[in-house]
């Protein structure tokens, strides 16, 4: 991983220092009061605006879920009565804290699942002892923070209590997003913040008639009927008829969503409309009729591929 990005508090928009190039690439900034901007793009201007209302999402989410950051002092280090400043962030049921706002890779993480707190006050410091187990160690580890400011205190105590308690019955905590509970991903990234709190679908399902390269070069172009079906994968028939009827036996072959290779990305040809989908065992030549058509169906491809990898990982 190359960095980390904090949604927490963040908001996502079309850039307005950098010009979009066109057909190649299309810059947005994710900007933050604290960590400053960052500037991504993507290869079209569809996903870029698919981008920006995600983020944006998962940011109202993580404010809505009761998250909480800032500055607090940790105690500890090289020497254990020293305190230092840290930036702190609690989303989900982790806190990570980091050297400075601005940095990409957090000092640590704390689970924060199950974890006792324990308030005292240490000479003039409002303080908090967190005993929180870790992966691979037997016991509780103890961690000291002190609140950067007093009236901070009671917000920050909220947030790491309301981390701290188990899911209910229904598998929520206190009726937030279940996704928070994952624990199969790393804390902070863009795709964790997705998959934990996006319960992703595939409603951009596709369909409608496609030129389909041949293997056999006598055979050269046929028109088909292409189907995005509900679990990603696509199926092709001669007709849009064979299509309607029950079953996949009509289906003249389906391109799998798991054979597409997940670091490919549909490679669109903006003056023929072509299209090359790349599978573990043989690539797809595709033609739409428009550019325009082309974009959606690799869109679609693409966010196919994407929602299917977060929902393994779950």
């Amino acid at each position: 991983m190359k960095g980390e990005i904090v949604l927490a508090g963040a908001c996502a928009r079309d850039s307005t220092t950098r010009a979009s190039s066109r057909n190649t690439a299309y810059y947005f900034t994710v900007s933050h009061p604290q960590c400053g901007v960052r500037e991504l793009c993507a290869k079209t201007d569809n996903r870029r605006q698919q981008w920006i209302a995600k983020i944006n999402d998962v940011a109202s989410e993580l404010d809505r879920s009761g998250g909480m950051f800032g500055k607090l002092l940790k105690q500890g280090g090289l020497k254990k009565n020293v305190w230092q400043e840290r930036w702190c962030i609690v989303a989900g049921r982790t806190l990570d804290y980091f050297e400075a706002a601005t940095d990409n890779q957090s000092k640590g993480a704390i689970d924060l699942l199950n974890a006792t707190l324990r308030e005292f006050t240490q000479k003039d410091k409002q303080c908090v002892e967190i005993s929180a187990a870790v992966a691979g160690k037997k016991g509780m580890k103890k961690y000291v923070f002190a609140f950067d400011k007093d009236s901070d205190k009671s917000r920050w105590m909220e947030a790491l209590k309301k981390a701290s308690q188990p899911p209910s019955m229904d598998g929520t905590v206190n009726g937030s997003n279940p996704l928070l509970n994952n624990e199969a991903l790393p804390r902070g990234s863009i795709s964790q913040s997705f998959a934990e709190l996006s319960s992703i679908s595939l409603d951009k399902q596709m369909s409608g008639y496609l030129l389909k390269k041949s293997p056999n070069k006598m055979i050269g172009w046929q028109k088909r009927f292409f189907k995005m079906l509900p679990n990603g994968d696509i199926a092709y028939f001669k007709t849009e008829e064979e299509s309607q009827k029950e079953g996949s036996s009509e289906a003249r072959g389906t391109i799998l969503l798991t054979e597409l290779l997940p670091d490919k990305d549909v490679e669109v040809n903006g003056k023929t409309y072509e299209m090359l989908l790349r599978t573990r065992t043989k690539d797809y030549h595709l033609k739409a009729s428009s550019l325009d058509e082309a974009r959606s169906w690799a869109d679609a491809i693409e966010a196919a591929v994407v929602a299917q990898s977060f929902i393994s990982k779950a």
